[in-house]
């Protein structure tokens, strides 16, 4: 396994070098870049993403790059928020909050053992399992994935060891993560004060965006590493719709 870990900036060093230094202790092979989604985007662009089976980014403020490696990477993206304001609400909403059809496995603030944590579990975890006490249309999201790319999904309500488990969080229920948690926050409220509730909730686990049940299942697509082919063309498939839309925008 190749790691690519890739933060906006030298003052991330805080943040990046216990990152580094746990991929060395687990015998992870990895590259360390420094580079800006704002500053240099010519290279990034020039990243043979391909070569790599997993990414860790990092970034703060409006912390874009996290999403710009998804939006070129098809293997699983790792978000790590960096604290500069607001105790690194703004980086944590900005990684989290992806767009439907590109994941971004978010680590809590400055928390990037979690996705190494994840990096070293990956090779073993392959079964996957939803964990719900009841249904939501984050779950049925979730299950449509998974359905569209014939894979195999266990049900149970709390995460088992040694799978890759997405965990549908309802506001007021005990966070509980085993093996590799997916956690997607479920909420029919889409107010500013709920986003503080869940970010004060985000001490642990990996979290895509709120209802975001499709992006928790392509997450755990990616992690389990049989879909690699599949990912790509349905991603392929999301560009060719923006482009038609454009099209037919334009004439």
């Amino acid at each position: 396994m190749k790691v690519l870990v890739i933060f906006g900036s030298v003052s991330d060093s805080s943040v990046y070098e216990p990152i580094t230094a746990g991929l060395e202790n687990a015998g992870i092979s990895y590259e360390m870049r420094v580079l800006s989604a704002h500053r240099t985007p010519k290279e990034i662009d020039r990243l043979q993403f391909d070569s790599y089976d997993a990414v860790i980014a990092g970034a703060g403020l409006a912390a874009h790059l996290p999403g710009v490696v998804a939006a070129r990477f098809s293997g699983p993206v790792f978000g790590v928020p960096c604290s500069v304001a607001f105790e690194g609400l703004d980086s944590f909403l900005s990684i989290v909050q992806m767009p439907p059809g590109i994941p971004v496995l978010c680590t809590p603030v400055e928390k990037g053992n979690e996705a190494v944590n994840a990096l070293v579990q990956m090779p073993k975890a392959k079964e996957m399992q939803l964990c719900y006490s009841k249904k939501s249309k984050a779950v049925e999201k979730a299950v449509e994935i998974f359905d569209q790319f014939g894979a195999k999904i266990g049900q149970d309500i709390e995460p088992s060891p040694g799978k890759i488990n997405i965990l549908f969080l309802e506001k007021g229920s005990k966070l509980k993560t085993e093996g590799i948690t997916i956690i997607c926050p479920i909420c029919d409220s889409s107010k500013a004060p709920d986003a503080l509730e869940w970010f004060a909730e985000s001490d642990r686990g990996l979290w895509v965006g709120l209802n975001r049940g499709e992006n928790a299942a392509l997450a755990a697509l990616q992690l389990a590493r049989s879909f690699n082919n599949e990912l790509k063309k349905y991603k392929e498939e999301m560009r060719l719709k923006v482009l038609e839309a454009d099209r037919k925008q334009n004439g």
